[in-house]
């Protein structure tokens, strides 16, 4: 037994016994009127083979709606749409969030490897500078160097850098040791 007829015979079961005024089952061949005239004792004249095709056709449709909670009562094929519009709905929702979260962490992330740059350059700068007044030759280039990188990074922080992809910071995020003092 299929998954959509466990459903039906679930959700029909309760939909009988909610309705305390469903008391007989229809026959096949005879309507509601019908039986009811054939239960006081009338004659009825036949029902011609369209309206009975009818009938079954209608009774078949009826068999194959199903009950689900919020979504109504309807056959299997369109709650089978319905949910998959959904479904695809969620996907397309998800991806979108997924997608904007990545490149919010990737710009946050960039920022933090550019602060952190620029602290390792401010204390390369520190220490070169501090080998430069002692009087060694090598430092000079180092202290070049370090500035011109420190300078960079510090531009790239405040104004954004596509170079470095980096985007302009909107918060205090350049490093108190490299911020200029007034």
């Amino acid at each position: 037994m299929s998954v959509a007829d466990s459903l039906k015979n679930i959700f029909a079961k309760k939909s009988r016994e909610a309705d305390p005024s469903v008391t007989r089952d229809l026959s096949l061949g005879m309507t509601d009127g019908a039986s009811l005239a054939a239960e006081a004792g009338s004659t009825l004249e036949p029902l011609d083979p369209d309206s009975i095709d009818n009938i079954d056709a209608l009774e078949e449709d009826q068999a194959e709606l199903i009950a689900v909670p919020f979504l109504g009562n309807r056959t299997t094929v369109t709650h089978q749409r319905i949910l998959f519009t959904l479904l695809s709905l969620a996907l397309v929702v998800l991806g979108s969030v997924a997608i904007f979260a990545v490149n919010q962490a990737d710009k946050v992330a960039q920022q933090v490897a550019g602060t952190g740059q620029s602290l390792m350059q401010s204390q390369r700068l520190a220490k070169s500078v501090s080998q430069a007044l002692i009087g060694s030759p090598q430092a000079f280039p180092d202290v070049k160097e370090s500035a011109e990188v420190l300078a960079r990074t510090v531009r790239g922080l405040k104004e954004g850098d596509d170079a470095l992809r980096r985007p302009p910071c909107r918060r205090n995020c350049v490093p108190t040791s490299t911020r200029s003092r007034p």
